[in-house]
């Protein structure tokens, strides 16, 4: 059964494929970051993380006022809302071995322009991505995600039953299938495939998100996604006035005492990444090729991986 004979009135529209025009003339990355020559770098590199990051391409001109010999400079050629969305990929499988096939269900706190579920669509995710974000914004992400040919459906009272059956048969697809949820679904549907497996499989990103949201939201959120397999939550030591690696610490002693954790440097100052999988997972913590693991340094009780030089 195909989403056509589920929902007839819903249309992919096949446009232009480039992915998200908005902020194109600011929102560039230089070939000279540490998060893009890491990704470059990488033995996944053609394989997997090129095909995230190919069709954020852009390639403008603009005219500079004295400040280049050349009059006209070219831009970076990926945009860095998909280079952070495809280097937080990069460093989950640098400690944990994972990429998107590894997760039958993986949950986006905070959507943003939609450009993940994109990310995770040309990288060959065939699971089920949710979104969950407040209303006005799942609008404008579904807008852009069906511009762009994918498959996006905005959970309401009407479909949520019929939309969770359709995430929970994701292993019989052939696509990735995005469900936008808003915080009115937030204890009983977003999570669609809630069996032991399901949230064993299950990953959460929450990149520059949750660590902005105030702390009953937070505490709402992951009340609902107990026992799911891993945790990837990146932002800055503070925001608004929270100190977030406190806040961190304290999930990993209490929501997150059955959890292996780490944290790993940022590539600017007070920048954190942070990584937790469910100890009975059996899955290794192994920093790879890019980072030492030293024990006698931690937060809390999180190691602290340190890039090698």
């Amino acid at each position: 059964m195909t989403n056509s004979t589920l929902f007839p009135d819903y249309q992919t529209l096949m446009f232009e494929p480039q992915v998200f025009l908005w902020s194109i003339y600011r929102d560039t990355y230089s070939a000279r970051s540490p998060a893009f020559q890491s990704i470059h770098a990488s033995p996944l590199y053609e394989s997997l993380w090129l095909r995230g990051l190919e069709k954020s391409k852009h390639y403008m001109h603009f005219r500079t006022r004295g400040m280049l010999s050349n009059p006209l400079r070219e831009f970076p050629p990926f945009r860095n809302e998909r280079v952070c969305h495809v280097y937080a990929w990069f460093l989950l499988n640098e400690v944990l071995g994972v990429t998107p096939s590894s997760f039958s269900q993986v949950i986006e706190y905070g959507g943003g322009s939609g450009d993940l579920a994109a990310a995770h669509a040309d990288m060959g995710f065939i699971g089920t991505h949710v979104v969950y974000d407040l209303m006005p914004m799942l609008l404008m992400q579904r807008f852009f995600l069906r511009y762009s040919g994918h498959t996006a459906f905005l959970m309401t009272e009407e479909n949520k039953e019929t939309l969770s059956s359709l995430a929970r048969g994701s292993t019989t697809r052939d696509a990735m299938t995005t469900l936008m949820v808003s915080p009115w679904f937030l204890a009983t549907h977003l999570l669609p495939d809630r069996s032991p497996q399901g949230l064993a499989s299950t990953l959460l990103l929450a990149t520059y998100s949750l660590t902005e949201a105030d702390m009953d939201s937070r505490a709402r959120f992951l009340k609902s996604i107990e026992r799911i397999g891993v945790l990837f939550i990146s932002g800055n030591e503070d925001n608004f006035g929270n100190n977030n690696m406190e806040y961190i610490v304290g999930l990993s002693e209490r929501e997150l005492a059955g959890y292996q954790c780490v944290f790993l440097p940022g590539n600017f100052k007070d920048e954190f990444f942070f990584i937790a999988v469910r100890r009975d997972l059996n899955v290794a913590i192994d920093p790879g090729n890019l980072y030492d693991e030293v024990y006698d340094q931690t937060i809390g009780r999180c190691p602290v991986l340190v890039r090698r030089e």
